[in-house]
């Protein structure tokens, strides 16, 4: 778990962000002062952008991923305290297009079309192969293996994705609404 801290001096009174990021299980707590102020999880986690207001000031914690790891980044009315640059909300704007498009448009994407087929076949094609090139399976019988378990892939990964989408959906709605 990734502990980051910032202490920042806003209206003349210092502040003390802190953020828990579990790499593999996804969950987030932001703390100010010690006082939760926000707790999530995602399944998938790509990271993103978590808004929140101290008086009149708005800040977000960005958190990115370059590959392997994590970076963490907070932004106090819009300029980075890590690069000193300008920065927006960009999770703002694709709240906004999602809810243009509705939920129910957003979660056939996300959990079908995405994780079902997407990932559900690259695991099943992938799968198939090592067993065909490991066990040795002759060419006639490739398809009788690999159409069963695309099928059961494509179900399995869109339910995971379904609950990926609700979870992000909820995330977005818990943190975009309430500006």
């Amino acid at each position: 778990m990734a502990k980051k801290r910032w202490i920042v001096n806003l209206d003349n009174k210092e502040y003390k962000i802190q953020l828990n990021h579990g790499y593999f299980s996804g969950r987030k707590t932001i703390k100010v002062n010690d006082e939760i102020i926000y707790q999530g999880k995602q399944i998938f986690d790509q990271g993103g952008n978590y808004p929140f207001k101290i008086g009149s000031h708005k800040l977000f914690i960005e958190i990115t991923i370059n590959g392997r790891t994590f970076d963490y980044d907070l932004i106090v009315d819009g300029i980075s305290l890590a690069t000193g640059e300008r920065m927006v909300d960009s999770g703002l704007d694709e709240w906004k297009e999602m809810k243009r498009k509705g939920k129910n448009k957003y979660f056939f994407y996300k959990a079908f079309l995405k994780n079902g087929i997407g990932r559900g076949s690259f695991f099943a094609i992938t799968f198939t192969g090592f067993m065909y090139i490991i066990n040795d399976i002759e060419e006639d019988h490739f398809y009788t293996y690999l159409f069963p378990l695309l099928l059961i892939s494509i179900i399995l990964f869109s339910l995971l994705g379904y609950f990926e989408a609700k979870s992000i959906w909820n995330d977005y709605q818990n943190k975009y609404d309430e500006k």
